[in-house]
């Protein structure tokens, strides 16, 4: 396994959260469990001190969570060559279509950017022949307007292709949780669609 910085030099990089600190262990692994390379997305392991011992009276819980000693985050991060991590997305929110992974998170990052858009959440919702597709939900600034096809063309031109969501609804106001979170997923894909669905909040969609 490579040898990690455990020390940061004295600098911080913005977006990241940071190197291993010592009595700390990463891995970043693909689906099969093998580590990836420096700049390659993953599920972030953890080992060491810090680590929990499992859930209160959730066996099959703390089976899953710590598998092989480890804890499985459910956190997707990129590790680059001076050893910091930066999350890119959550594992149970990866969208996968037609075989490729989707994140979440880089479709909405370019979403906030775009003129008007105040919030955005990106889900995937099943399609026959692709498995699931990526829907966009978002709203708008008070007295403005955004064009779902120019919207549409400005993610065309910024992300892969097969990464770009199928469908958009524009809504008045995201659900939310308790904690404030928008509320998008909690036991699986459907529940934000659900949850804005009962909301009656939706307008047309794209």
């Amino acid at each position: 396994m490579k040898k990690i910085l455990r020390y940061p030099p004295d600098r911080v990089k913005s977006g990241t959260i940071g190197v291993e600190l010592p009595g700390i262990t990463t891995r970043l692994v693909d689906e099969n469990g093998s580590d990836v390379s420096d700049g390659c997305k993953g599920q972030l392991l953890v080992r060491g001190g810090n680590v929990m011992q499992g859930y209160w009276h959730r066996p099959e819980e703390t089976v899953r969570t710590l598998a092989g000693g480890w804890l499985h985050t459910d956190d997707i991060a990129v590790r680059d060559s001076d050893g910091y991590l930066r999350i890119v997305d959550r594992l149970k929110e990866m969208i996968i279509s037609m075989g490729e992974n989707i994140y979440p998170r880089e479709i909405e990052e370019l979403l906030y950017e775009y003129p008007h858009i105040s919030e955005a959440a990106v889900i995937g919702v099943p399609a026959k022949l692709r498995g699931h597709v990526g829907c966009c939900y978002y709203t708008v600034e008070p007295g403005a307007a955004v064009d779902k096809r120019a919207l549409k063309k400005y993610l065309q031109q910024n992300l892969a292709l097969f990464k770009v969501p199928r469908i958009y609804y524009e809504i008045d106001e995201m659900p939310r949780l308790a904690t404030g979170k928008i509320a998008k997923k909690r036991t699986g894909t459907a529940v934000c669609q659900q949850t804005i669905l009962s909301s009656g909040n939706i307008k047309r969609p794209a």
